[in-house]
């Protein structure tokens, strides 16, 4: 006398049991999407320059990582353009060699990257950020 399912009920239930989880799965997704990385933007800083000198990316979680390839100390200032700039994010100090990461969630716009030490925004450490809907 058998007590439990046969061989292949066994098998049909492993089977459904699958099922039932990919469904699950399937619907998570559908409520939440699949966690994406947000884009990884490189900035390496010199005397006085940013490469690249323009950046574009889209709305939302951005991750800076600058990368300080001079021999001085540098900064990193991500700031909104227009005649009243505002700070948005800021890595304080980068010393030289130094690689540091920015994570910021940035809304549609124009934007400046630059270096605020004295003297080095004139110099020409600046670059454009354009960020895209």
């Amino acid at each position: 006398m058998s007590t439990g399912p046969s061989g292949a009920g066994r098998k049909g239930l492993r089977r459904l049991g699958l099922l039932l989880g990919l469904l699950l799965l399937l619907a998570a997704h559908a409520v939440t999407g699949w966690a994406e990385e947000p884009p990884r933007v490189l900035i390496e800083a010199t005397e006085f320059t940013f490469n690249p000198k323009a950046v574009t990316v889209p709305a939302g979680d951005v991750v800076f990582v600058v990368q300080n390839r001079g021999i001085i100390e540098h900064n990193f200032v991500v700031e909104t353009s227009g005649e009243e700039p505002v700070e948005v994010a800021v890595i304080p100090v980068l010393a030289p060699r130094e690689t540091e990461e920015l994570p910021v969630t940035l809304q549609p716009g124009r934007y400046r990257l630059l270096c605020a030490l004295p003297g080095h925004t004139e110099a020409g450490m600046v670059a454009e950020l354009t960020v895209t809907p």
